[in-house]
C-alpha cells in the first residue's frame, strides 16, 4: 500500500504546476514551468501505465476468494458522517487549486487561494470552529476526539511543529549543499561525468546518476535539482539541446529517487508519517525507479532530447526562458 502511495503521490507531483519541484527544475533549467509539464508527459505517463499494470497484475494475482473485509472502513465513514459536517461543497478548495493550474497562476498563489477558501469554510460547515481553532491546528494539527480510535488516529495529525523534523533536515541538508557547491566538489564530479558523455542521451544519462548521486550525498531532493540543474545547463546550451530536456532529466532522477534513499529527508518524512521504512516500501515504489530508466531509454531513441531552434538558441545564451 505504501508503494502504491508514494508511486501516485510522485506521478501528482511531477505533473503539478504548483509543485515546488516542478517549478524548480525548469527555473534551474532555464524554461519555464508549462513547457516543463508538457514535456514530461510522455515519459511519465509511460512510468506510470507500467505502474498501473504491475499494481493490477499483482493486485489480481493475490486477491482473497472471498469478499473483502470492509467493516473497518465503513466504521471510519459513519464516524466521519457523525462527527463532521460533510458536503459536496467542501470540494470547492482543492477544485480551486485545480483551477489555479489551469489558469497557469504560479504555486504559491495558487494554494494560498486553495488555503484561504478553506480557512472560510471550516467555520461556516463545522459548527464550533473559530479563527483561533485554525490558526491552532494550522500550527499543532487537528486532534481528533471521538469515540472509534481509529478514526483519531486517521485524522490526528498535521500542523507546522509536527513538519519540525523535516524542516530541520532540509535546512542541514541546503547548507550543506552549498559548502558542496561553495567548495567546488560537485564541479568535479560533474566535469568527470563531461569528459565522459558524448551524445545528447548519454548527457541525460549522465545528469540522472549526478541527481541520484545528489540525493545520496546531500540528503535533500531539492539540492539534487539545485546543483545538477546549474552545473548541466551550460553543456546543454553548448550542445544545443533544449533546457526542457535537462529540466525533464532533473525530475525524473532528482525528485523520485530521494524517497529510495533512507537518509534522505524525503525517505525520512515518509518513514515518520506512514511509519515504513525505505527498505519495506522499496520494491513496491514502481514509478520511483522507472521513472529514471524511461526517461534515459525515450532520451536514447531521441524522444526526451529535443534540438534549440536558433531563435531559442539565442534566448538561452541571454539568459532568457526558452
Amino acid at each position: 500500500t505504501a508503494g502504491a502511495i508514494i508511486s501516485g503521490a510522485y506521478f501528482g507531483d511531477k505533473l503539478s504546476p504548483l509543485s515546488d519541484t516542478t517549478n524548480l527544475a525548469p527555473a534551474m533549467a532555464g524554461t519555464d514551468v508549462f513547457t516543463h509539464v508538457k514535456y514530461m508527459l510522455k515519459s511519465t505517463l509511460i512510468a506510470y501505465a507500467i505502474t498501473l499494470i504491475f499494481f493490477g497484475v499483482y493486485g489480481f494475482m493475490h486477491v482473497s476468494a472471498g469478499s473483502a473485509d470492509s467493516s473497518q472502513a465503513m466504521a471510519i465513514m459513519e464516524g466521519i458522517r457523525n462527527n463532521f459536517n460533510v458536503n459536496p461543497l467542501l470540494l470547492l478548495p482543492p477544485l480551486i487549486v485545480i483551477l489555479a493550474i489551469a489558469l497557469k497562476i504560479p504555486a504559491i498563489p495558487g494554494i494560498t487561494l486553495g488555503f484561504i477558501t478553506a480557512c472560510i469554510m471550516a467555520p461556516l460547515f463545522q459548527p464550533g470552529v473559530g479563527f483561533s481553532d485554525i490558526l491552532d491546528a494550522s500550527l499543532n494539527g487537528f486532534v481528533c476526539e471521538t469515540e472509534l480510535e481509529s478514526l483519531n488516529d486517521l485524522l490526528s495529525s498535521g500542523g507546522l511543529l509536527s513538519m519540525g523534523f523535516s524542516i530541520l533536515m532540509v535546512m542541514i541538508a541546503m547548507m550543506f549543499g552549498g559548502i558542496m557547491e561553495g567548495t567546488h566538489q560537485m564541479e568535479v564530479v560533474i566535469e568527470a561525468i563531461l569528459k565522459v558523455v558524448k551524445g545528447p542521451a548519454a548527457l541525460v544519462g549522465g545528469t540522472e546518476l549526478t541527481c541520484v548521486f545528489a540525493n545520496a550525498i546531500m540528503a535533500e531532493q531539492y539540492i539534487s535539482i539545485l546543483i545538477p540543474g546549474r552545473m548541466f545547463a551550460p553543456a546543454y546550451r553548448e550542445k544545443g539541446i533544449h533546457p526542457k530536456s535537462l529540466s525533464n532529466a532533473l525530475e525524473s532522477a532528482g525528485t523520485v529517487t530521494s524517497c529510495l534513499i533512507p537518509w534522505n529527508t524525503c525517505g525520512q518524512f515518509i518513514k515518520t508519517t506512514l511509519g515504513v521504512l525505505t527498505i519495506q516500501y522499496l520494491p513496491w515504489a514502481i514509478f520511483n525507479y522507472t521513472m529514471p530508466i524511461i526517461c534515459f531509454v525515450l532520451a536514447f531513441l531521441g524522444v526526451t532530447v529535443a534540438r534549440m531552434t536558433p531563435e531559442e538558441q539565442m534566448k538561452a545564451d541571454r539568459g532568457e526562458l526558452v
